[in-house]
Formats: C-alpha cells, structure tokens, sequence
C-alpha cells in the first residue's frame, strides 16, 4: 500500500506541498514537517491546508517536532501531534468526510461545516474570504516576484599597507612652446602731439587715364586747413575714385573735423585738373592732440617682463599638463621643468587707454611619469609578500624628487606610501551564493567568505524573507 506520509522539506512552499497532496490518493493526509518549515511563516498556509484538503475529502494530520507549527495547525482545526511524544491534541471538532455526491464539493463541504457548533452567521462570509485568498494568491506571488529587490551591503576587511622608500621610475620628456602678447599700464608721461588722422575718397573727372599721387599730397579744405597723402596712390581713369589715408598738415585737436564734401588738391591749380581732380571726407577725422600723454618707464618694462614670463611659464605648464596621457604625472621643480624665453618684443607705443604691449614667446621641456604604473609596481610587491591580489580601498601616496637624469629617461623619487589593502570580490559570483539566502544564512555564509567583515541585506517588498535571484542583487562595497 502506498505510503500515506508526505516529508515535507524545509524549503518546500505551499503551492508544492499540495501539489504532493494531488497526487496521492491515501487518506488521511499525513503530513511530516520539519522545524523552520516555509509553511510556518504565515497561518495562511495553514487555512488554505485545511480548505484544500478538506474539498477533496479527506481529512489532514500534522506531524512535528516543531510547537510552533503543532500551535498552528491546532488554531486552524487541524489534527497535530509529536511523533517523540505519544501526545496527540484533537481539534475541537472533527469533520468525518462523506461521499461527494454533488458536482460542487464547496457546497458539501459547507453542509458538513454547518453541523458544527460555530455561529452559521460567520461561515460564509469566513469560506467567501478564504476562497478570494486562494484566488488571488498566485497573483499576489507573482507581482511579489516581479518587484523584488535587494541591495546588499558588504563591509571588507581591511589590511594596513605602506612603503617609505626610494625608487628609480623611467620617465618621457614632453615639449610645449607658446607665445602671447600683454598689455600693462604705462605710469610715466610726456609731452606729446599727434596729428588728426581720417579716410579721403579721391575722384577723377578729367580723363580716362589713371592719376598718380604722392605720399604727402595736398588736400586743401574749405576753411584753409590742409591734410597729406600718407602713402602714394594712383586714382583710376575717369570716371574713378579710391580711398586713401590722409593726416592733418599739423598736430592738434583743431584738425578733428566732420565730414568735408570737397577738398581741392593745390598742386592742380591754374591746370585744368584743378576742378577735375578733389578729395572727400565722409566720417570723421580724429586723434588731433596736443599735450601730455602716457609713457612707459624703464621699471614699468622690467615689470611686464617679469609679469608677462610668469604669465607665460604658467600656461606653458598647463597647455602641457593637459595634453599628457592618462595617468602620468609632472612634478614641478628646478630640476623637473626647463624654461627658456625665445622672444621678448616691447611696443613703446601707448593706446588710448594708457597701455603698452609686450609680446613673448617661451618653451617648457618637463619630464613626466606614470604613476599608475608606480602603483602597479606597488600591488606587484603586495602580491609577492602576501600571495594573493589586493585591491586599494584607500590610498595615500607623497614623494620627493631626488635625481633626474635626462639624458637616460629616469627618476629617482623618496616615495611615502599608505594604502588600506582589500581582497577583490567577484559579484556575479557572489551575487549567485546570495540567490535564496534567508538572513540566517547570510550569517553564516559570511563565515566561509575570507576576506568580508560583515554583511547586511536590504530586501523588497518587505514580506520577504529571502534573497531574490542574482540579477535582481544589487552589491554594494564598503
């Protein structure tokens, strides 16, 4: 005869165990359950025993070393003993199975329910709720897996490291060279005058054959005043025009004036060309001035030179440093950085706003190195005194340069180093242990992991008890 018994297992959820039940005929239902059984979180899976098993009629008897599962089953009317003890606690009332002779074995059940002592009044409105749970039930599992997370925090041990020493690095020399130009304010002054300065448009209406004119040519004005050619032009045939620059014939503010429609040229006069041949002012002449004016002084030359060098040597350093490939390192010393000034051209001329320009030219050779290859260096002696990898949690790192020698690409630095050493972890791999783990065998894992201090798990929903699968584990390292 086939064994009436079912063994549950500590992992086995509800849906299993009457799955179990299904497929055995046998009654009554026996079932074995051990201590810190899944089905002793809820009472729920106790009512649903109850129902499932008593609409297939047939009665259900619990075994368990387990009290806590023995009071469960008996607030549920469930038959429950200690297989170690010969105690068995009898529910207060026994329902004895009958033939199902409906097609309907809910209203059957229901019947035999009603004989009982219990108020009639509370049976169907309790049998409605206990039917809507097992409906939704599944649906409730299932999102309940859909928004599971957990996010695990891993505390590692940490393993002091350091090294206070000298070491010999190869380096590269990198060149930048740049020029700027400066302005700094003037503080001398002297007397000075400068002539008014404008645009002229000459127009030919004599002949088709084109015009030359020399530098300093006259334009006489109106009003007597005369301006000059600064260079020599040639003004096209007739009808022909071309613009040029003219200076007043003498410094001072009288010769700003506005536009003049027509000056004559008096090198023409008693010609014919004289009417043919004249000039036109169409905006302003300026800059006429008599007076002091702004100078530079020898200090304010050897001032700008010094500023426009450190200027210089500044953006020299860091057009360099940002064009240095990822992970090296330039220390800034006499020895480390070569400076030299290839140009220096200073403009005596002072604009409006009493400045003068200074324009220089420079070049840096530096020698730079690796200091991700310094630290690779240092993870190499960590793996040779301690057998194994580590990675830096925390680091610290000083040095001092000692030597250079440029001409064989090397470095000799004092190096102080200090670094929290923590052994890698391999997530996908952890992640995968993690998958299913109650919180007590979270504990007891981190027992069997070298290298972790403490662990703790953040779990979503809140209802559930263990981790979901690895890829819904998020690691977090600290």
């Amino acid at each position: 005869m086939p064994d009436s018994k079912i063994y549950v297992k500590k992992e086995d959820d509800l849906a299993q165990v009457m799955e179990q039940i299904l497929g055995m005929e046998t009654d009554p239902v026996i079932l074995n359950i051990p201590k810190f059984s899944r089905l002793a979180k809820s009472e729920l899976n106790f009512s649903l025993l109850k129902k499932e098993v008593s609409g297939l009629g047939r009665n259900l008897v619990i075994e368990s070393v387990d009290d806590e599962v023995i009071t469960l089953a008996q607030k549920h009317r469930i038959s429950a003993s200690n297989p170690f003890f010969e105690h068995q606690s009898e529910p207060a009332v026994v329902l004895k199975p009958t033939a199902v002779k409906a097609a309907n074995p809910e209203q059957d059940l229901l019947a035999e329910w009603e004989k009982t002592p219990i108020r009639r009044s509370y049976l169907r409105p309790l049998l409605a709720l206990a039917t809507l749970i097992f409906l939704i039930w599944p649906a409730f599992w299932a999102v309940s897996g859909v928004l599971t997370r957990a996010e695990v925090k891993i505390v590692t041990l940490k393993t002091p490291w350091s090294f206070d020493g000298s070491l010999v690095l190869p380096v590269q020399v990198f060149t930048e060279k740049r020029n700027a130009e400066f302005s700094f304010p003037a503080t001398g002054r002297q007397a000075a005058s400068k002539k008014a300065r404008g645009e002229i448009v000459i127009y030919n209406n004599f002949s088709p054959s084109p015009q030359p004119l020399v530098a300093t040519t006259r334009f006489l004005a109106p009003d007597g005043k005369i301006f000059r050619l600064v260079k020599a032009v040639t003004v096209p045939g007739a009808p022909g025009s071309i613009k040029a620059e003219v200076a007043a014939d003498k410094p001072g503010p009288e010769y700003n004036v506005g536009p003049i429609a027509k000056l004559t040229i008096p090198g023409f006069q008693g010609s014919p060309k004289h009417n043919s041949f004249y000039g036109e002012i169409k905006e302003n002449i300026g800059g006429g001035f008599i007076g002091e004016t702004s100078l530079a002084t020898k200090e304010d030359i050897a001032k700008a030179k010094s500023a426009a060098r450190e200027n210089l040597t500044a953006n020299l350093v860091a057009t360099l440093v940002s064009q240095l490939p990822a992970g090296y390192k330039i220390i800034e010393s006499p020895t480390t950085t070569q400076f030299a000034f290839l140009k220096e051209e200073f403009k005596s001329e002072v604009n409006d706003k009493g400045e003068f320009n200074l324009f220089a030219e420079g070049e840096i050779k530096a020698v730079a190195f690796s200091e991700e290859a310094l630290l690779a260096d240092f993870k190499q002696k960590i793996r040779q005194e301690k057998s194994q990898d580590f990675n830096f949690k925390s680091r610290q790192l000083q040095y001092n340069v000692n030597r250079v020698d440029w001409n064989k690409g090397e470095l000799e630095l004092a190096v102080n180093f200090q670094a929290a050493l923590e052994a890698p972890i391999a997530e996908a791999e952890l992640k995968k242990k993690l998958a299913g783990k109650s919180e007590g065998e979270l504990k007891a894992l981190i027992l069997t992991m070298p290298g972790l201090e403490g662990l703790t798990a953040s779990i979503k929903p809140f209802w559930r008890r263990t981790l979901p699968r690895a890829e819904k584990i998020e690691i977090l390292l600290d």
